[in-house]
């Protein structure tokens, strides 16, 4: 409290907080969808601050779905930025979306290292829209040996130990290394992926005990690495399977692994849920 010329200022960096910060806490969730007025509250008082910006940062979104290169690498370099200015900001980021551009972008590789997210969200694919030039286009990532030496390895040594859930949406040729390094997952969603053999020759796939939920759609069973995935995937207790596009070029193959999975999940599995699409291929199991 500062006294002058009779009158008497009262300090916010010293003064008292009016409401418990539970309540603070409260009112910074009901604004949780609304950045400007986060951003507002984060600079209207400092016991507002840190619930703020636990809102802010909580949720990453670096995938961009249409947004130009350049916005994305923008964002990133400012998360840079916020991240090394603000060491005590790295601890509020709990879920992380990747996109095409994110993933090739340098600045990344030095994100990750500085956070340790729960939720990751990789996405191979990423549409332009017309107003962005070029007329609408897709761009996609066709290997997961596009990312470059050290994007790879910060992933597989840093940051997949950590998850709890990692959703993997059009990567193809995942190496079985990226599975093996998921040491705490509990959720697993894969979509339109493919597999690659892992680094390690001699490299096993334990089971993931912690594994809960394995949801696999698309599919493209299209090389013979698959085999030595479902070790890992052995424990899984929640198991969807859908195809949304309907088609699959390689119905054959795709049956023989579903198989195997409902073969090594036998013991484990609790919950069961096919489309139309794969309950047709397998005669033992009722047609929805």
């Amino acid at each position: 409290m500062i006294q002058k010329s009779g009158y008497i200022i009262l300090s916010l960096a010293t003064m008292s907080p009016a409401f418990p910060p539970e309540l603070y806490r409260e009112i910074i969730g009901y604004l949780s969808s609304s950045r400007q007025e986060l951003l507002a509250c984060s600079l209207a008082t400092q016991y507002m601050l840190a619930p703020a910006q636990t809102r802010l940062f909580e949720a990453i979104d670096l995938y961009m779905e249409a947004k130009p290169q350049s916005d994305i690498e923008v964002k990133a370099d400012r998360l840079l930025v916020s991240l090394l200015g603000s060491p005590h900001l790295r601890g509020y980021i709990h879920e992380l979306e990747l996109g095409y551009h994110a993933l090739l972008y340098e600045a990344i590789a030095v994100i990750l290292p500085l956070i340790r997210v729960k939720d990751l969200s990789l996405h191979a694919r990423h549409w332009i829209h017309p107003e962005h030039g070029l007329g609408r286009r897709r761009v996609r990532l066709n290997s997961w040996y596009q990312l470059s030496p050290t994007m790879r390895s910060v992933l597989i040594n840093h940051t997949l130990p950590q998850l709890s859930y990692l959703s993997i949406f059009g990567v193809r040729n995942i190496p079985l290394d990226v599975f093996l390094a998921c040491k705490q997952i509990e959720s697993l969603n894969i979509w339109e992926a493919t597999f690659a053999d892992a680094f390690d020759q001699n490299t096993g796939l334990v089971s993931a005990p912690s594994l809960c939920q394995l949801r696999l759609v698309d599919m493209f069973w299209d090389t013979t690495y698959s085999d030595r995935l479902w070790p890992f995937l052995s424990s899984c207790r929640d198991l969807e399977i859908w195809h949304e596009d309907g088609q699959n070029d390689n119905w054959e193959i795709g049956f023989h692994n579903y198989s195997q999975l409902f073969r090594v999940c036998s013991k484990s599995l609790q919950y069961l849920d096919l489309d139309n699409w794969v309950a047709l291929g397998f005669k033992f199991i009722p047609k929805p």
